[in-house]
């Protein structure tokens, strides 16, 4: 989610500050919140199962940030977490969805064509 990057919610400046004080002991809390957003992720699938999250495949990061990746024909969205659907075909292909930084971290994207 969030093209990898930190994830909305781990506050990095926090992170850092720890770790300045406390020296790289503190350094797990660092990368902790990124990868634990997974958990809370799948938990929000559940919780909240009428409304899932939705990923969008798309060819880049940047083509995403632009709206330009938001069809779900030909099984280019699917469903984040617990009621994913499987797909035939393709091995693997990338995709990209945005979150909230607490429960729901449901995002809705909306494409305005004028």
């Amino acid at each position: 989610p969030n093209g990898g990057s930190f994830q909305p919610g781990c506050n990095l400046g926090e992170a850092l500050r720890l770790i300045a004080e406390n020296g790289f002991g503190d350094m797990d809390q660092l990368v902790k919140c990124s990868h634990e957003r997974s958990i809370h992720l799948f938990i929000d699938s559940l919780l909240y199962d009428e409304k899932p999250s939705q990923a969008y495949r798309c060819s880049s990061k940047e083509a995403f940030e632009k709206g330009l990746c938001l069809s779900c024909r030909k099984n280019r969205c699917n469903t984040l977490g617990y009621k994913v659907n499987k797909v035939r075909g393709k091995s693997s292909s990338t995709m990209f969805l945005k979150t909230r930084s607490q429960l729901p971290y449901k995002v809705f994207h909306y494409q305005v064509i004028v």
